[in-house]
């Protein structure tokens, strides 16, 4: 379950501490998981202890390092980049004060707004979250489209905006897609007990969780509309890379201190390979329908 409502599946029996974490734990192999149990403050003990602790299944190791690879050797080309720095130099700002300002400045202090409220209510923990990772990609872009007619022609910030247009609008889809399609129904069959479902479902469609796992695409989908181009092998690659990025630090840090907050990529499990590649298909998916029905 996800770590907003993994309070309640703290024993209420037990008292909890906070474990002591130094970045010299991570230096050491053994034991690879630092929190006893794997379960950080107990927050998950709904997962089976085999989920938690214990060896990775040989694919999960070899799906990672093969997705290490194929990120360095599938390295766009110097002419590939030069097409986005191009486009970067080529594209019109919005105008000042127009719908498309309104709509990006708007949604950059909304998003804002809910994100800062969400860290005041329950800390900057979310952060570790993909979710929440995509979303403030997602807040940062919409604060630079409504920030571009102010900057005139300043090179780094129109290069930076179209850098960042693959992973907002990509991981956008992944997050909707994964969480909706895979993590709810399995967290909801599988892990919640019968007498916490109604509980569970009416926090999964909350305004802020509707927000995070279903807006997130239209608003990313308005936010490159702004500026509209197609997407670029650049783009895709870019988002590999940041999905990458994350799945490292998913295996190699949250998954070390007992944060498991995506079971469907737990590297114990056989199963997880078909998630790791769900991913990477859903990426491309995406990539390919933006192109055919965004930006035709």
């Amino acid at each position: 379950m996800s770590f907003f409502s993994a309070r309640e599946n703290q024993d209420p029996a037990k008292k909890y501490v906070k474990p002591t974490i130094h970045f010299s734990d991570f230096l050491k192999i053994n034991p690879w998981v630092i929190v006893k149990g794997g379960s950080y403050m107990g927050f998950f003990d709904y997962m089976p202890l085999d989920y938690r602790v214990g060896k990775w299944h040989p694919m999960a190791f070899f799906a990672l390092l093969g997705s290490i690879a194929a990120l360095l050797l599938t390295k766009p080309t110097n002419a590939e980049f030069g097409i986005v720095l191009h486009s970067s130099d080529a594209i019109h700002f919005i105008r000042k004060f127009s719908l498309a300002w309104y709509y990006n400045m708007s949604a950059f202090l909304f998003m804002s707004i809910m994100q800062a409220h969400c860290y005041m209510k329950i800390g900057l923990f979310p952060i570790v979250t993909f979710t929440i990772q995509s979303w403030t990609l997602l807040t940062i872009r919409h604060g630079l489209i409504a920030a571009l007619p102010f900057f005139g022609n300043t090179y780094w910030v129109n290069f930076f905006t179209e850098l960042l247009r693959g992973p907002v609008l990509l991981s956008s889809f992944l997050v909707s897609l994964v969480w909706n399609f895979m993590l709810l129904p399995l967290i909801y069959f599988k892990f919640t007990p019968d007498q916490k479902k109604s509980k569970f479902l009416k926090w999964s469609f909350s305004f802020r969780l509707v927000q995070w796992h279903l807006m997130n695409v239209p608003y990313a989908v308005l936010n490159s509309m702004s500026l509209p181009r197609k997407l670029t092998y650049v783009d895709l690659w870019f988002m590999y890379a940041y999905t990458l990025y994350y799945a490292i630090f998913y295996l190699l840090v949250l998954d070390r201190v007992g944060v498991h907050l995506y079971a469907v990529f737990n590297p114990r499990t056989f199963y997880s390979i078909f998630a790791y590649f769900a991913g990477i298909f859903i990426c491309y998916g995406a990539y390919v329908t933006c192109n055919k029905l965004i930006f035709p």
